[in-house]
């Protein structure tokens, strides 16, 4: 039995590929609807959808698609997807093979240019022409000969001058706007300037290229953007399930800093593999990482042996752990003693408080039992089955998940919107419980 991945060719997730499940996968651009969310522009809300089993994979959704170069109409039953194929449907170019597969795909476009050397042909004087038109003559060769010699130290004088001055006007723009990881050379194959480095976003990018195209000057940008290796990064980890792990620049151009906390350290190494093959422009990365689940381990452990694990819900959000529930006046008491037991080991941080069970603001036959919530960049959910749940996924009761703030929890289901309050919204990390 096969499965199956896709490689993305395009935009902000270049090179990232994810492995497609069994059944339909929808990609696009809005989280209601997409199970793949692209953020490039030009992707539509449903942009389409790959159906897949083990045998194959289905293009459906779309009118048009381009296979291997080749346009193919889309009928309503959709269209069968080879492996090996690369396919663009509008913005998005991917391409297509089991996991086993090495999905890497080059254009190559070199062109070659050939000139014709000049052919100088000369004819003889005659013999039977007077001495002085010979002397005249013999004058001609040194006069031409001279005259090319000329022509030609101008001629690499002007070439001297072709290259230096487009470098030397591109780099006054660099120093002008601060760019000092951008190189500029010249390829005196091409006739152009080559933009090599890297810049912080895409606006400062459009920047540098607006001011370049201006002074008409013939150039190639190989730019990269650390905000494109750290969106690429951020989701590599998001798909991966590391969503407490933070994203910043590194001391170097081109590396990264990765703080925060990890559930599971077993396959990092694998992490790391994936995040080198698969991010361009990232040089290298640094790692300030520690275990999450060293702490909440502990705190399962205090409220098991308190009798209150069954009776609460542990809602995580930055350096704070809210318990929610509702106790009596003897659990409230054994409480005190299990925040007692986690400051002695682990500080004030994380801060333990205990908080009334949210409530429900639209409904009263919410199925939805949830162990824990988190605030960080990318919020999520744990429900019972110890799954986490993101933003646009769909729990097995049925509901979309539409946010996860620390208001509250939205659901969506059936045309109907449900609110779970949570009430953390407008206070502090720190409040005293």
């Amino acid at each position: 039995m096969q499965q199956w991945k896709i490689r993305i060719l395009s935009g902000v997730h270049s090179g990232v590929e994810v492995t497609l499940p069994e059944g339909a996968l929808v990609l696009g651009s809005d989280d209601f609807i997409a199970d793949l969310v692209l953020s490039d522009a030009g992707v539509e809300a449903n942009h389409f959808t790959l159906v897949c089993d083990s045998e194959s994979v289905m293009l459906r959704g779309c009118q048009d698609v381009t296979i291997n170069g080749e346009n193919r109409a889309v009928g309503e039953s959709g269209i069968e997807l080879e492996r090996h194929a690369v396919i663009s449907v509008g913005v998005v170019k991917f391409a297509l093979g089991y996991v086993e597969d090495e999905l890497i795909v080059t254009n190559v476009t070199d062109a070659q240019t050939k000139q014709d050397a000049p052919v100088v042909t000369t004819q003889s004087t005659s013999w039977k022409r007077t001495a002085l038109i010979a002397v005249l003559c013999s004058a001609i060769p040194s006069a031409i000969f001279a005259g090319m010699w000329y022509s030609q130290a101008n001629g690499n004088d002007s070439e001297v001058v072709a290259e230096a001055e487009p470098i030397v006007l591109v780099r006054n723009i660099l120093n002008e706007l601060g760019l000092n990881d951008v190189r500029v050379e010249w390829n005196a194959t091409a006739h152009q300037a080559v933009l090599e480095g890297y810049v912080e976003d895409r606006t400062q990018k459009l920047q540098l290229l607006g001011r370049i195209d201006v002074l008409g000057i013939n150039y190639k940008s190989d730019l990269r953007t650390m905000e494109e290796i750290r969106r690429g990064v951020r989701f590599i980890l998001r798909n991966l399930g590391y969503h407490q792990v933070k994203v910043e620049n590194g001391d170097e151009t081109g590396t990264l800093l990765l703080t925060g906390y990890i559930d599971d350290a077993s396959k990092w190494n694998q992490v790391e593999q994936i995040l080198e093959r698969d991010v361009p422009g990232l040089v290298a990365w640094k790692v300030e990482l520690q275990r999450a689940g060293a702490y909440m381990d502990t705190l399962k452990e205090l409220l098991t042996n308190a009798e209150l694990l069954k009776k609460v819900q542990l809602v995580t959000s930055g350096d704070r752990i809210e318990v929610r529930g509702e106790l009596d006046d003897i659990e409230t008491t054994r409480f005190y003693g299990v925040t007692r037991d986690f400051r002695e080991q682990y500080g004030e941080k994380p801060y333990l408080v205990l908080k009334s069970i949210p409530k429900v603001s639209k409904g009263t036959d919410i199925d939805f039992p949830f162990r824990s919530v988190n605030f960080g960049q990318v919020p999520y959910v744990i429900l019972t089955d110890n799954v986490r749940y993101m933003v646009g996924a769909r729990t097995p009761q049925g509901y979309r998940i539409s946010s996860v703030t620390p208001a509250g929890i939205e659901l969506v289901k059936g045309g109907r919107v449900i609110t779970i309050e949570l009430g953390y919204e407008g206070e502090k990390n720190h409040d005293k419980s």
